[in-house]
Formats: C-alpha cells, structure tokens, sequence
C-alpha cells in the first residue's frame, strides 16, 4: 500500500453495493485494475471429515469489469484466426451485472475476476487452522490429483499461452480488503 493511498472500512453488503451499483454511481468506471486479498477454500484441496483440508489466503492482481468473451476473440483475431468464441453461462451462477455473480444455490453474491497468467498471486496455505507450506501439504498428500494436471488455457483452449488468464468469482465474505483505483477497502463486519 502506497502512503497516499485513502484507506476506507466497509462492510461485505457495503462491498456487494458498491459493485451491484456501480453503473449508476460510476465509482470506479468500466474495466479497473484492482488488488485484492481473500481467504477461501483451496479448491484443489482434498476432503477430509467432508471439509476441506486445505484453506488459502491469496494476495493478488485482479481485473474486474472485463468482458470474458470480447477478451478470448481479441487473442484469436491477434493470431489471425477468426473470433467467433462464444462463451457458456456461468455454472450455479446467475449473473448480476459485469462486476457480480450471484450463486444458485446459496444466493451469495461474488465478485466477477480475471486474473493475469503472467500474475502469480501470493498464496499462503493452511490446514488445520496452521500456516503449512505447499510442499508440505503436497508431501502429507492434501491436494487431489488433478490439482496437478495439466490445465487449458482460457476460453475451453482457445487463449495462448502468453496472453492467458484466469476468469473465477470470490465470495464478497471471503474478501478481506480490495484496492481499486486509489481507494483500499477493509472489509469488517
């Protein structure tokens, strides 16, 4: 964080507002650059006692506000091929405007994300309630197997390598602070 950076603490329904009116209120405008903080459940975990074995804290750079769809045909017509990708709607989400998704089942709300494949966020994991390294949790055997398996590249292996990212929505109670254009926001309740 910057010196000059505002600093503001806000509430989670005050961080879901702030980007379900954000067409109206033009806090931010369009397509920002952002950086974020969030605790959540390492997705490639394995289940143990049916939780999750593994927990993340991830610091990283995010863009909200971007068009999936617009940025997977820009890399194709970059390559001379033609941009015809058509994305697929989001699975057991609803979509609420660009910036928020809402989830089927549980009705949260979740912040629409990419981040950058030349990004690579700062992950610290824990298990356990502890701080474990990725090493160790690889050694005690916490993550699935197809953690490690080699993944596509965005729009279902139409993305280069090189201009690859990351498309995925974070639950606005699991961010902790989010810094958009100047402005960090402490999440508190």
């Amino acid at each position: 964080m910057k010196m000059t950076d505002k600093v503001v603490k806000i509430t989670t329904k005050q961080a879901e507002d702030m980007f379900l009116n954000e067409e109206k209120t033009a806090l931010f405008k369009g397509t920002q650059f952002a950086g974020i903080v969030y605790f959540v459940n390492e997705s490639g975990s394995r289940m143990i006692n049916k939780n999750k074995a593994l927990q993340k804290l991830v610091r990283t750079a995010i863009t909200v506000g971007s068009n999936y769809e617009s940025r997977v045909n820009r890399d194709l017509e970059k390559r001379g091929e033609e941009g015809n990708f058509t994305a697929q709607g989001m699975s057991g989400q609803t979509r609420l405007n660009k910036y928020v998704s809402q989830s089927d089942k549980s009705g949260k709300k979740n912040l629409i994300s990419i981040v950058e494949h030349r990004n690579v966020p700062q992950t610290i994991y824990f298990h356990e309630g502890k701080k474990i390294s990725f090493e160790k949790a690889k050694e005690l055997d916490l993550f699935m197997p197809s953690y490690f398996e080699p993944k596509k590249t965005s729009g279902r292996g139409n993305m280069s390598e090189e201009k690859d990212f990351n498309y995925f929505t974070v639950g606005f109670d699991n961010i902790l602070s989010i810094k958009i254009k100047g402005v960090k926001y402490i999440i508190e309740n």
